[in-house]
């Protein structure tokens, strides 16, 4: 059965956050809210309202998001929210409707011509977040580099 669903996106937002089904039985989907905020609403019927969760805590990124990917491991949402400024790792704990961790993963001295990351939960529970690092010049060319960050 198809949910009737409207998805309402920036321009050149890019990253991946489809809805998730929690333990408990409630929905989440994960949003930008503004230039440097993500927030995330929760349903109990995803044909019913949705409301906002935990904004008091909610992670204010560096720079303007260009985009951002999360992946779900048990109750927990891993992000991975980036910018041309920095790159940031965020979790959303839908088991006490809270946000939990917000670290940064890297400010590239030198930043990517097109940003981007994306990221993973292994099963022994690290998370991998795969993302562009530094613009380097190499043999008289300029090159970016992919870098990792795998948080134990």
């Amino acid at each position: 059965m198809a949910l009737p669903t409207t998805v309402l996106a920036a321009a050149g937002l890019g990253g991946h956050h489809p809805p998730y089904k929690s333990s408990g039985g409630a929905f989440y989907a994960v949003a930008r809210k503004d230039a440097d905020e993500v927030e995330v609403y929760k349903a109990s019927d995803p044909t019913d309202a949705w409301t906002l969760t935990d904004t008091a805590d909610s992670p204010v990124h560096v720079g303007t998001i260009l985009g951002f990917a999360t992946v779900q491991d048990g109750d927990v949402i891993h992000m991975v929210a980036w910018s041309s400024a920095a790159y940031e790792y965020y979790t959303f704990n839908m088991a006490t409707d809270q946000w939990v961790v917000d670290q940064a993963i890297e400010t590239p001295a030198n930043a990517p011509t097109f940003p981007w990351a994306s990221i993973a939960v292994r099963s022994d529970g690290d998370v991998v977040v795969v993302y562009a690092g530094d613009t380097d010049s190499v043999m008289g060319g300029t090159k970016e580099r992919v870098d990792v960050n795998i948080r134990t």
